[in-house]
């Protein structure tokens, strides 16, 4: 009894100083809590995007709590030309986790059938990492970072060399068959729906094997979109590999990158909007 309840104390006590070292738990999700532009006024363009952690806006390190990026500034592009946005995304980090259909439309959140579907994962199989992406590493890893913040640009000078020399790529890239099974389930089921696959951004640091890896993936994806009948997204013109449009990792998008994402994007969305009859200013309001 008494062992029992040094140990307890023992492991508050424990917890306690963890949290005064990394700062409070971060319980709430901004993108699940994003709210988009829906209004009752305005004529409504209903979004589903299932992808990874690209959707956020990352400023210093990898954080899966960051704030929703690109996204944001697409739906205010939309809402300039008086068009709302619903948005429900549903994370998958690679092809093996994408969802089936039944468990979209059971978790969606969309008041109706979606008129844009976005499909946006890939850079997964560019990582190369030296710990496993199990939870409590992963959980120390996130809350280390945010409380150094911008700090952590220093230590992926230091890092990156290790990674290169003890690393592995974490992700068996195993080819395009479910990407391919997904994009044709989610137009069955949604054939009204405008689907779009958005190709993994370039990374502005990437390690020389996961060179040949990404190459491939990146145009496995254009192949798949393009024998899928979908539209095919890029946004290596706007991002190039610029550092300045990056957070630490090399990958993620800050708010920089985000906005000319999202302006891309948001070019395009206006033009589903106009097909739908939603806007009237197609040809003009397109900023390609």
């Amino acid at each position: 009894m008494w062992l029992g309840r040094t140990r307890t104390l023992a492991r508050g006590g424990a917890k306690r100083l963890y949290r005064a070292v990394v700062g409070p738990a971060v319980d709430l999700d901004p993108v699940r809590e994003w709210c988009a532009t829906a209004d009752p006024d305005l004529p409504l363009l209903r979004v589903l995007h299932v992808g990874d952690c690209g959707i956020r806006r990352m400023e210093t390190s990898h954080d899966p709590k960051a704030p929703i990026g690109f996204p944001a500034t697409a739906a205010d592009r939309l809402l300039e030309h008086g068009v709302g946005m619903e948005f429900f995304h549903y994370f998958a980090i690679n092809y093996d986790e994408l969802p089936r259909i039944d468990r979209l439309e059971r978790i969606s959140k969309l008041s109706g059938d979606p008129d844009v579907i976005l499909v946006q994962l890939g850079g997964t199989y560019g990582r190369r990492v030296i710990v496993p992406d199990v939870p409590r590493v992963m959980q120390f890893r996130y809350e280390i970072s945010r409380r150094v913040g911008r700090l952590v640009f220093a230590w992926y000078k230091v890092l990156r060399p290790v990674v290169r020399l003890f690393g592995h790529h974490n992700s068996d890239y195993r080819g395009p068959e479910k990407l391919e099974q997904h994009l044709n389930a989610l137009q069955e089921r949604w054939p009204d729906a405008e689907v779009a696959l958005l190709v993994s951004f370039p990374r502005s640091a990437i390690y020389p094997t996961a060179v040949p890896i990404m190459a491939r993936v990146e145009q496995d994806a254009r192949d798949t979109g393009e024998h899928c009948g979908v539209t095919v997204l890029e946004f290596a013109d706007v991002l190039g590999k610029d550092r300045r449009l990056r957070c630490a990792a090399g990958y993620n998008l800050n708010g920089r990158g985000s906005r000319l994402v999202g302006e891309k994007l948001g070019g395009w969305l206006l033009e589903q909007s106009a097909a739908r009859g939603l806007t009237e200013s197609r040809a003009a309001s397109v900023t390609r």
